[in-house]
C-alpha cells in the first residue's frame, strides 16, 4: 500500500522524470526490495543528488503506508498500544492512519518525549518535491501554531525528518461536521423515515455517529458520547477528508440530540447549531485579530467534540497578516460551494477576512436545512450561483428555524461582503443574543433593497421590462381596477365564512381538550388512589412488612409496580414518576430519582404541544437532582430550558418565580453572583407588578441572596436580607419548614463571619433543629449545620462542647459522603471533624477529596479547606514530614490564591495568601531551593505591599514586610545575589526603624530590627568590608543595650546582645590583624561585658560559644572565651550532643587536638541528625591534623553526603565543607603538636 506516499495530483513544478522514479522507488520499498542509494544514482546520474536525498524519506513514507494498512486489516481491530517496532518518525512513533486530505495524511502518533498521543500530519513527498504544496503546508503549520484559542486545534511542534515534513497538533476525539451532516440527511430521508415509523432504526448498528452532534448534555455529566466503542469500519473510512485528526467516537441516543427523538426541527437542534456559530465565529475572530484569514471554512473543516465544542482545522489555505497570499497566480483556493463571491473572483477582487464569515454563513445554513445552499452538479454551474443567484431562505426549507436565526445566517452570506457583519464577533454577538432571547442587530433588506440588488445583477432584463411596462400601464391600470373591484368583494364574503368557521372549530377543539385533560386527570387521580392504597396496605404492620416498614421501602416498592400498571397510560405515570422522583431527592437519595425524573420528563416531551408547562415543570424537577449531585452547570442549563417555554408562553408569576429561584441558587453555588443578582431583580420586578403576590419563593430568594453576600465576605449586608427571609418564611411556611432552616444558616454564616460566635452558634442550632425534624440524622444539610456549630465553637474557645460535637457529627459526616460521593462539601466537613482530633493522616485523605471537587465549593467552604492545609503544612513541618508540608502550604496557596481572584475578598483573605506565600517559601529554603524560595518571597512581598497601600498606617503590615525583607535577603544571599540582597536588608532596616519610633514599648520590634542588622553586618563583613560591618554591628550593640535596659528581664534581647558584642569583637580583631597588633583590650572589655549580659542557660552560652569559634583565623582571645563558655554548658546538659561539638569546635581553634577529638567523638554518640554535618566536618579536620588521614578522608565524605541528601539552609556549614575542602587540598596530614 504506498497510498500515503503517492495520493497527491502531480504537480507543475515537479521534474516529471523525478516524480516517476519516485513512484517506481516506492513501489519497490513497499515490495520488500532494498535499495542501495549509490546504485541508483550511478543508474540515473542525472538525479544523482535528488536520489540521495529522497531515499529516505520514501522508505519512511513506505513505512507509514504499511501502519494504516496494518490498521485498516480489520474492523474488530483494536485501538493500538504503544509497540516498540512502530514506525519511529522524529519524536513521534506512528499508531495508525486516522484520515487524509488534500494537504496530507494525518496519522494518529505517541510523542515519545511526552507520552502524550497526538495528530501527526505528513506532508507526502511527491506534494513536498512542488514547492507551491510545500508552501501551502508550511503556512498550514504557521498559521496554526500562530493561534492560541478554546476552539482551534493547536500545533505542538514542526518538523522534518529526513525530508519528510510533519507537524503535530491536539488529537479532537469527535466527528467532522460533513460527516455528521450526512448521517443526518440519512436519517431524515424517506428510507429512515419509513424504517422509524415502524419502530426500527435506519442504522445498521441501531445508532448514528450524527448523535454526536448536538446532545444535549448527559444529566450523568458523561459528556455528549456514550462508552459502547468505536463505530464500525465502514462508517470509520466513511469520513470526509480535511480534518484527519477527528478520530472515531461512539455516540449516544439519536433522540439525545434532536431533543425530541423523532426530528431535526425541534427547538434543541436549532439552539445548538447556533451554539456551534458562536464558538466558530469567535474563534475566527480570534484569527483574523492575529491578521490570520482561513479561506477554507466548511463542514469538513469543523470538528465537534464529545464535549459539544466545535473545533476549527486545516489552515492550509490561510493567508497571513503582510502576506498577499497563495491566491495571486490566480488558484481557486477553497471548497466552491462554501466560496464567496469574492473568492471565486480571486483575480479581480481582494479577499480579506469577511470570506470566512460568508464561508460559516454557508455552513450554518446547511447544517440547519440539511440542504447546500448553493446547489449544483458542476463547477460553471456553481460558480454561477454564487456569483448570481440568492440561496433558498432557510424557512422555506425547515419551518422550525427562527425568522431570527435566518435573518443571521442570510446576513452572514451576503454577496457583498459591505453587508455582511464587519467582524466575525458581530455574527457571534448576534449569535448570543439570539440564544439568550434578546433582540438581534441584523435586519432583513427591504423589499427596495432586494430589488435593487436583483436589478444589478439582471441589468439587461430589467431594461426590456421597463420599456414593456412603461407602454402597458395604462391599459392594465383600467383593466385592474375592475378586477380588483370583484375580487375584493368575494374575499369579503370568503373571510366571513372562515371567521364563523374558526370560531365554531376552536371551541370545539377547546372542549375536546378540556375533557381530555380532564379523563387524564381523573385516571391520574384513580391511578395514584389505587396504588397508594395498596402500599399503605402493604405498610400495616399487620402484613408482612412489620413495624419498621420505612418510607423508603415504600418508595422501592412503587417503583417497581409503576412499570406494569402505567405502562399504556403515559400522563398518568409521568405524574406518578415525578411524585416519586421529588420524594426520592428529599430524602438525598438522588441516584434513586434520577430514573423516575428523566422518564417523567420524556413522557412529557412527548405530549409537549398539548402541555408544554409539564415539560418545564420536569425539567425544573430534574434541575434540582443535578444540583443535589453537584452537577450546576448541567442543572442550569435545566432551568434554562424552562424558563424559555415559560417566557413563550407567557406563564402566571408563580411559576416564573420558582424557576428564576431555582437558577439563582445554581448561579450563586457555581460563583456566578452577578448573574444569579440579575435573576433575583428579574423575580422581585414581578412581585412588585403583582403585590398581591404570596409566592413563597420570595423568601427563599431573599436567603439565597443573603448567602451570595456571605460568600462575597459582604455579610453587613447579608444579615438584614436573611433576617427578612426569616419573617417571610415565619409568615408563609410556619416555624419548622425546612426552608426555615436554610435561612437560620443564611444567618448564622453573616453573624459568624461578623465575628459574633454566640449569636451565630445560637442560630445555626435553631437550624439543626428544623433540619433534624424534617431530613433525620442522615441527610448531607445536618452535617453542614454541625460543622457550622463547631466553627463557633472554635472560634469561642469552647473545646468541651466541641468534642462532644464530633463524636455526634462523624456517623452523619460518613454517611453524607456515602450518599453524596461527588459533592465535595461531605468530605470538607468529615475531614474538619477528624483534624479537630488531630488525626491529621485521616483528616488530610478526606480534604484532598474536597481538593480534587472544590469547583463546586462556595468560597466560605473554600477558605475553610483552605485554612485545614495551612494548620496540616505546620503540623507535618513539626513531625518533619517536609513533603507532606510543602503539598499542604502549596495547596493553601492555590486555595486562597483563587479567592484572592473572586469578587473582592477582604483584607483577611489576603493577608492569609501572602503570609501561606512566606511559609512556602521557608520551606523551599530550608530543603535548599533557594531560587523557588526567592521568586515565592517576592511573590508574598508583592500581596502585602499592595495591602500597605489601603492601609498604611497598619503597623502590623510594616513589621510582616521587615521580616520578609530580611528573609528574602538572606534567600538572595544563597543565590549569590550579594547586591540585591544587601537592597533587601535596607528596606528591611527601614521598616524596623519605623516601628521602633511608632511603637516602642514592642521588645520584638527591637529584636528583630537586631536581627535585621546583624544579617546585613555579616553580609558586608562576608564581602571584605570590615568597616562598613564594624559600624553596623556598632549600630546593632547600642539598639539592643537600650533595649535590655528598657525591658531587662527580656531573656532573648540579652542573649542577643551579648552575641552582638562578640560580632563586634570578632570584626576589631579581624581588621586589627591587618593593621598590626590588634587593640586587644577594647576586645577583652566587650567580650567581658558579652560574657556577663549572655543569660545563664545553656543554650544561651552555647549559642555565644559557637559565635565566638565558628570562624578559622580569630583571635585566640575569642577562642578561649568559647571554650569557657561552652565547658559551663556541658556542665548543665552534659548529654545535650550539640553542646559537645561546640566544645570541640573551641578545642580545634585554639589547636587542642586531642581535646577536640574527644568532645567530638562524644557529641557523635549524642548528637541529633539536625547537627551531624558539623560534628562530622569537624570529625574529619581534626583527625586530618592528628594524622589519621584515612579517618579524615572517611568522616569528610560522609560529611558531605549528608550534605547532598538533606541540603540544610546553613551559610556557616557551608563555609564549614568548604573549610575542610580547603584543609585537605592544601595540606599533607602532619600530627602537630597538641597546643598548649
Amino acid at each position: 500500500m504506498i497510498d500515503s506516499v503517492r495520493r497527491f495530483p502531480s504537480a507543475s513544478t515537479t521534474d516529471p522524470a523525478l516524480s516517476d522514479l519516485f513512484e517506481e522507488l516506492a513501489v519497490r520499498i513497499q515490495a520488500g526490495e532494498s535499495l542501495d542509494p549509490e546504485e541508483l544514482a550511478r543508474e540515473h546520474p542525472e538525479l544523482a543528488e535528488a536520489l540521495r536525498s529522497i531515499l529516505p524519506a520514501v522508505e519512511i513514507l513506505v513505512g507509514l503506508g504499511r501502519r494504516a494498512a496494518d490498521f485498516a486489516s480489520g474492523p474488530e481491530h483494536p485501538a493500538p498500544d504503544v509497540n516498540p517496532g512502530a514506525e519511529v518518525l522524529g519524536d513521534f512513533r506512528i499508531l495508525r492512519e486516522i484520515g487524509r486530505g488534500g494537504m496530507g495524511v494525518v496519522f494518529e502518533a505517541q510523542q515519545i518525549s511526552l507520552g502524550r498521543r497526538v495528530a501527526l500530519k505528513v506532508l507526502p513527498f511527491a506534494a513536498a518535491l512542488d514547492q507551491r504544496q510545500l508552501q501551502r503546508f508550511r503556512v498550514e503549520a504557521q498559521a496554526a501554531a500562530h493561534l492560541h484559542h478554546e476552539h482551534i486545534v493547536p500545533v505542538f511542534s514542526v518538523g522534518c525528518e529526513r525530508g519528510v515534513h510533519y507537524y503535530a497538533m491536539q488529537l479532537i476525539e469527535g466527528r467532522t461536521l460533513a460527516h455528521l451532516i450526512g448521517e443526518l440527511r440519512r436519517f431524515e430521508g424517506p428510507a429512515s423515515l419509513e424504517a422509524r415509523r415502524r419502530g426500527r432504526s435506519p442504522s445498521p448498528t441501531g445508532r448514528l455517529a450524527s448523535d454526536t452532534l448536538l446532545a444535549p448534555e448527559c444529566e450523568s455529566g458523561t459528556g455528549w458520547l456514550s462508552s459502547d466503542g468505536p463505530p464500525p469500519s465502514s462508517d470509520f473510512d466513511a469520513r470526509p477528508s480535511g480534518t484527519p485528526h477527528a478520530t472515531g467516537a461512539s455516540s449516544s441516543p439519536l433522540h439525545s440530540w434532536t431533543g425530541t427523538g423523532t426530528s431535526t426541527r425541534g427547538r434543541t437542534f436549532i439552539r445548538n447549531v447556533a451554539e456551534l456559530g458562536l464558538q466558530a465565529a469567535e474563534a475566527l475572530e480570534h484569527a483574523h485579530q492575529l491578521g490570520v484569514v482561513h479561506r477554507d471554512i466548511k463542514p469538513a473543516n469543523l470538528l465537534v467534540d464529545e464535549r459539544r465544542s466545535l473545533w476549527i482545522t486545516d489552515f492550509g489555505l490561510a493567508r497571513l497578516h503582510g502576506d498577499n497570499g497563495l491566491s495571486l497566480t490566480g488558484d481557486l483556493m477553497g471548497t466552491f460551494r462554501y466560496m464567496s463571491p469574492e473568492q471565486v473572483r480571486a483575480r479581480s477582487m481582494p479577499i480579506d477576512h469577511r470570506t470566512d464569515i460568508y464561508s460559516l454563513g454557508a455552513t450554518l445554513y446547511e447544517l440547519l436545512t440539511l440542504r447546500s445552499a448553493i446547489p449544483g452538479d458542476s463547477q460553471p454551474e456553481i460558480i454561477q450561483r454564487i456569483l448570481q443567484e440568492e440561496p433558498i431562505p432557510p424557512r422555506q426549507l425547515n419551518r422550525a428555524i427562527p425568522p431570527d436565526l435566518e435573518t443571521i445566517v442570510l446576513k452572514a452570506m451576503a454577496k457583498v461582503p459591505s453587508e455582511r457583519y464587519v467582524a466575525a464577533q458581530e455574527l457571534a454577538d448576534d449569535l448570543r443574543r439570539y440564544l439568550e432571547d434578546r433582540p438581534i442587530v441584523a435586519r432583513r433588506p427591504s423589499l427596495a433593497h432586494r430589488a435593487a440588488k436583483w436589478s444589478r445583477r439582471h441589468r439587461s432584463i430589467v431594461a426590456a421590462a421597463a420599456l414593456i411596462l412603461f407602454l402597458a400601464v395604462p391599459a392594465l391600470a383600467i383593466s385592474n381596477l375592475r378586477i380588483w373591484w370583484e375580487k375584493e368583494a368575494k374575499e369579503i364574503a370568503l373571510r366571513q365564512k372562515d371567521d364563523a368557521f374558526r370560531q365554531r372549530l376552536t371551541a370545539l377543539t377547546e372542549a375536546r381538550l378540556n375533557a381530555s385533560r380532564a379523563t387524564i386527570e381523573a385516571q391520574t387521580a384513580s391511578a395514584i388512589s389505587d396504588l397508594l392504597h395498596e402500599m399503605l396496605a402493604s405498610a400495616n404492620p399487620d402484613k408482612s412488612k412489620g413495624q419498621n416498614y420505612t418510607v423508603r421501602e415504600l418508595l422501592d416498592d412503587f417503583s417497581r409496580r409503576i412499570d406494569h400498571q402505567l405502562e399504556r397510560q403515559p400522563e398518568v405515570e409521568a405524574t406518578v414518576r415525578r411524585t416519586i422522583g421529588v420524594a426520592y431527592r428529599r430524602l438525598g437519595l438522588t441516584e434513586q430519582a434520577e430514573p423516575h425524573l428523566k422518564r417523567a420528563l420524556e413522557l412529557r416531551r412527548c405530549a409537549f404541544d398539548a402541555n408544554p408547562e409539564k415539560v418545564a415543570e420536569s425539567l425544573i424537577d430534574i434541575a434540582w437532582n443535578l444540583a443535589a449531585r453537584g452537577q450546576l452547570a448541567p442543572a442550569e442549563k435545566s432551568v434554562r430550558e424552562a424558563l424559555l417555554i415559560y417566557r413563550d408562553r407567557g406563564e402566571p408569576e408563580v411559576p416564573m418565580i420558582q424557576a428564576l429561584w431555582a437558577l439563582q441558587w445554581l448561579q450563586v453555588y457555581q460563583g456566578k453572583h452577578a448573574e444569579s443578582e440579575a435573576a433575583a431583580r428579574e423575580a422581585l420586578a414581578i412581585l412588585r407588578k403583582n403585590p398581591g403576590s404570596t409566592s413563597p419563593e420570595i423568601a427563599n430568594i431573599l436567603h439565597t441572596l443573603a448567602d451570595s453576600k456571605n460568600d462575597r465576605y459582604r455579610f453587613s449586608e447579608a444579615e438584614p436580607l436573611a433576617r427578612e427571609a426569616l419573617t417571610l418564611h415565619r409568615r408563609l411556611h410556619g416555624a419548622n419548614h425546612p426552608e426555615m432552616g436554610w435561612g437560620w444558616n443564611a444567618l448564622a454564616r453573616a453573624l459568624f463571619g461578623l465575628g459574633r460566635y454566640a449569636e451565630a452558634e445560637a442560630s445555626f442550632r435553631e437550624a439543626l433543629k428544623i433540619f433534624r425534624a424534617q431530613y433525620g440524622d442522615r441527610h448531607k444539610s445536618v452535617s453542614q449545620v454541625l460543622q457550622g456549630i463547631a466553627s463557633s465553637l472554635r472560634a469561642q474557645g469552647k473545646n468541651e462542647g466541641l468534642e462532644t460535637l464530633i463524636c455526634e457529627m462523624l456517623p452523619n459526616q460518613t454517611r453524607s459522603v456515602e450518599q453524596n460521593p461527588k459533592d465535595p462539601a461531605p468530605w470538607l466537613h468529615r475531614g474538619l471533624a477528624i483534624a479537630d482530633w488531630e488525626q491529621w493522616t485521616r483528616a488530610a485523605a478526606d480534604c484532598d477529596r474536597a481538593f480534587e471537587l472544590r469547583n463546586a465549593l462556595a468560597p466560605a467552604s473554600l477558605q475553610e479547606l483552605g485554612d485545614f492545609y495551612d494548620r496540616w503544612s505546620l503540623q507535618a513541618d513539626r513531625n518533619n514530614s517536609h513533603e507532606e508540608a510543602e503539598k499542604a502550604v502549596r495547596r493553601a496557596v492555590l486555595i486562597f490564591g483563587e479567592l484572592v481572584g473572586a469578587d473582592h475578598p477582604p483584607a483577611e483573605v489576603r493577608m492569609k495568601l501572602g503570609r501561606l506565600r512566606e511559609l512556602l517559601g521557608h520551606l523551599l529554603s530550608s530543603s535548599g531551593r533557594h531560587h523557588e524560595a526567592e521568586e515565592t518571597y517576592q511573590a508574598a512581598l508583592e500581596v502585602f505591599e499592595a495591602l500597605a497601600e489601603q492601609s498604611p498606617e497598619s503597623l502590623d503590615l510594616r513589621r510582616i514586610r521587615g521580616l520578609l525583607h530580611r528573609r528574602h535577603g538572606e534567600t538572595l544571599e544563597w543565590v549569590d545575589r550579594s547586591q540585591d540582597a544587601e537592597k533587601a536588608y535596607h528596606r528591611a532596616l527601614g521598616h524596623f526603624e519605623n516601628l521602633e519610633r511608632a511603637a516602642p514599648s514592642v521588645p520584638e520590634h527591637r529584636q528583630e530590627y537586631a536581627l535585621a542588622l546583624r544579617a546585613l553586618s555579616e553580609l558586608l563583613e562576608h564581602g571584605g568590608r570590615l568597616p562598613e560591618a564594624e559600624a553596623m554591628h556598632r549600630r546593632r550593640l547600642l539598639i539592643l543595650k537600650k533595649a535590655v535596659i528598657d525591658f531587662p528581664s527580656h531573656q532573648e534581647l540579652r542573649k542577643q546582645l551579648a552575641l552582638s558584642s562578640a560580632g563586634l569583637a570578632a570584626v576589631v580583631l579581624r581588621q586589627g590583624t591587618e593593621r598590626s597588633p590588634p587593640e586587644v583590650d577594647p576586645v577583652r572589655d566587650l567580650l567581658r561585658e558579652a560574657a556577663q549580659t549572655c543569660p545563664d542557660s545553656p543554650e544561651a552560652r552555647n549559642e555565644f560559644a559557637w559565635y565566638l569559634v565558628r570562624y578559622p583565623g580569630d583571635c585566640a582571645e575569642l577562642a578561649k572565651i568559647g571554650i569557657e563558655l561552652a565547658r559551663k554548658a556541658v556542665e548543665k546538659a552534659p548529654e545535650a550532643g550539640h553542646l559537645w561539638n561546640t566544645l570541640g569546635a573551641a578545642y580545634y581553634r585554639v589547636g587542642k587536638w586531642p581535646e577536640a577529638l574527644e568532645a567530638l567523638e562524644k557529641s557523635q554518640h549524642l548528637t541529633i541528625e539536625n547537627h551531624f554535618g558539623h560534628n562530622a566536618f569537624f570529625l574529619a579536620m581534626t583527625h586530618w591534623r592528628c594524622g589519621h588521614e584515612e579517618q579524615a578522608r572517611r568522616w569528610h565524605q560522609r560529611a558531605r553526603n549528608w550534605m547532598e541528601k538533606n541540603r540544610p539552609r546553613d551559610k556557616e556549614l557551608s563555609r564549614l565543607s568548604g573549610e575542610a575542602s580547603r584543609l585537605f587540598e592544601l595540606q599533607a596530614p602532619v600530627a602537630d603538636p597538641p597546643a598548649t
